[in-house]
């Protein structure tokens, strides 16, 4: 039911009321859920199963959380961050790039934490900002997380520079985007600037390159330490069925040295 009315909620609800109401509709598809198979760190929840997702026409089984909405990497970052990470305990100030509407419903609650989220166009981030422009000084923030935005933007080079410089000496960030590790080095075609170029090109309409297996030298390029994280595999792959991760889903734990 929910995937035909979503399409309507798209078009006509602004979007600083649509997770209120998505999240109204998911509450009511839950009850037909309830079991013990799989858990979802997001919510707490424990369910039958997670629900296939759909995006750009590519069908992904046990994706979706019944009842928070929380995808793959939403569960993979949340159980990295809880488990591995001392957010939930330090006084830190976090900057969110694009944030995961549960994940950042969770930490905002966070009293230990100053936490900002920001986007370039989303009203749901606290603040909007250019990633290839941060407006904070240097050494402002303690700790970064930044899922799937840097394919998207027009200087990823730039931005990651931005997020060297606004990283305090110590600090550390966790990103990720989709990296083609068949792939030598990575794939830009800065002349592809419409819809249509850049559906036929990286096979999303929003995509500005693909990256290979250089991604990591991009973001050392700066100076950050970079270590890739495959946490599905460390849990191993009963736990990452569990919780609806792929165990060949790869982060990357970066830190800036201190001084």
């Amino acid at each position: 039911m929910i995937k035909y009315i979503k399409p309507i909620i798209k078009a006509v609800v602004p979007q600083t009321a649509k997770p209120l109401i998505l999240t109204v509709l998911y509450k009511i598809r839950t009850p037909f859920y309830i079991g013990n198979r799989v858990h979802c760190p997001c919510c707490g929840g424990n369910f039958s199963k997670f629900l296939s997702f759909v995006s750009y026409k590519v069908v992904r089984k046990n994706a979706q959380c019944p009842q928070c909405g929380s995808l793959e990497r939403h569960r993979l970052l949340w159980l990295y961050l809880q488990n591995e990470t001392t957010i939930l305990s330090d006084q830190l100030r976090v900057l969110h790039f694009a944030p995961e509407y549960i994940v950042q419903k969770r930490l905002q609650k966070f009293k230990n934490l100053d936490y900002i989220s920001t986007d370039f166009s989303s009203p749901l981030a606290k603040v909007k900002m250019d990633i290839q422009n941060i407006i904070y000084e240097d050494n402002f923030i303690d700790c970064i997380l930044c899922f799937h935005v840097l394919d998207h933007v027009a200087d990823d080079k730039r931005a990651i520079y931005e997020l060297y410089r606004v990283l305090r000496p110590g600090g550390w960030a966790i990103i990720q985007s989709s990296v083609d590790l068949s792939m030598e080095k990575t794939f830009e075609d800065p002349t592809a600037t419409t819809t249509k170029e850049r559906l036929k090109i990286y096979g999303q309409i929003d995509l500005a390159r693909k990256y290979g297996r250089d991604f990591v030298t991009r973001l050392i390029a700066p100076g950050l330490i970079v270590k890739p994280i495959q946490y599905g595999r460390e849990i191993g792959e009963d736990l990452s069925k569990k919780y609806g991760i792929s165990i060949n889903d790869t982060f990357y734990y970066c830190t800036k040295p201190a001084l």
